[in-house]
């Protein structure tokens, strides 16, 4: 328990209320959405796996933080919604692929988890792209969550990816 309160030490009562219930707001309506949209029992619990891991993958991200005696300051919140936001894009990347290609006749999951991989692809150099350019340029404790948010949104999406290949595996014994 020590170790939660060293991380979130300075952090006031508001902040870590508005960080849980943007997570929580975020986590419940990418579950609802693919519920309601898709009806599918594996979208479904694809969506709750990411969600899971992507929170864990940001709590982990932190705890490293801390390990570097860099000091978390109400800053590092933007770790939380950069991260939350670019796998909730990645995750409804792959959800319209399966919206889009289940109306054909011939739907293929291992086309559908090939376009999600390239999109990831494209989402992860984005990432770094965009980071890169601002890290060139910022310095302090800004560079320091700009770093931090980048890492845990590549490490997310590329765990998204692994995530898809293992719920959407093809049926015909593929992949």
């Amino acid at each position: 328990m020590n170790i939660f309160i060293s991380v979130l030490d300075g952090w006031s009562n508001y902040e870590l209320i508005m960080i849980i219930s943007m997570i929580g707001l975020i986590t419940i309506v990418g579950i609802l959405s693919v519920y309601f949209l898709i009806k599918d029992k594996r979208s479904v619990l694809f969506a709750i796996a990411s969600s899971i891991t992507t929170n864990l993958l940001i709590i982990s991200t932190l705890f490293f933080v801390d390990l570097l005696d860099v000091g978390l300051s109400e800053g590092y919140s933007f770790v939380f919604l950069l991260t939350a936001t670019f796998s909730a894009m990645n995750v409804t990347t792959l959800n319209n692929y399966l919206i889009h290609n289940k109306k054909k006749n011939e739907f293929d999951i291992d086309f559908v988890t090939r376009d999600h991989f390239e999109d990831s692809l494209k989402l992860i150099s984005f990432i770094c792209l965009f980071l890169s350019i601002l890290i060139a340029f910022i310095d302090g404790e800004i560079r320091n969550v700009l770093i931090a948010s980048g890492i845990s949104s590549v490490l997310s999406i590329a765990i998204n990816h692994l995530l898809a290949r293992m719920f959407f595996k093809d049926k015909r014994g593929g992949k």
